[in-house]
């Protein structure tokens, strides 16, 4: 169903036919203290498993206009949950940076290091989970640890700007 919904809205939004990205938003919170991009992932992970396994996770991340100082989970997710303030920034104001967000060489670096800690992750999960089974003997262990990045498309990008000068905190 996410996967429906997800390519429907990449129709609408790459069909010509649209005026607006409708993927982006920009806001401001007193959470920041320079720009921050917010971006979310849709990451695909394959498990060498007989018939091969697909797992797609929403995979966040958060950095400067430059793709520098990534945000850790905790802060991403403090971020997140930051209120909203008033936004003082105008239509002009935003668009660059929202043009410069979706640049795949701002992203990218980041993106690249975040996915590959993610994969070790779900590596070591699922090498716990078949040494809990070892003495099960089962074939739908066999490839479980196996796991590999397939594909990772951007869903949203979320441009937080900071609600008063110099902003409060990162």
């Amino acid at each position: 169903m996410i996967r429906r919904a997800i390519e429907l809205v990449r129709q609408s939004v790459f069909d010509g036919g649209s005026t607006g990205y409708g993927r982006t938003a920009a806001l401001a919170t007193s959470a920041v203290g320079r720009v921050t991009l917010l971006y979310h992932f849709l990451a695909r992970f394959t498990v060498n498993t007989k018939p091969v396994g697909i797992i797609e996770e929403i995979v966040p991340l958060a950095c400067d206009l430059n793709g520098s100082n990534p945000l850790d989970a905790m802060e991403i997710d403090a971020l997140w949950h930051s209120k909203p303030e008033q936004l003082k920034r105008t239509k002009e104001e935003i668009i660059p940076h929202l043009q410069k967000a979706i640049e795949p060489s701002v992203y990218t670096p980041a993106l690249q290091k975040r996915l590959h800690e993610r994969l070790e992750a779900i590596k070591q999960e699922r090498s716990e989970l078949k040494k809990k089974f070892e003495n099960a003997d089962e074939a739908w262990l066999g490839g479980i640890e196996n796991v590999s990045l397939a594909s990772s498309d951007l869903l949203s990008v979320t441009v937080y700007y900071p609600a008063i000068p110099g902003g409060i905190g990162r």
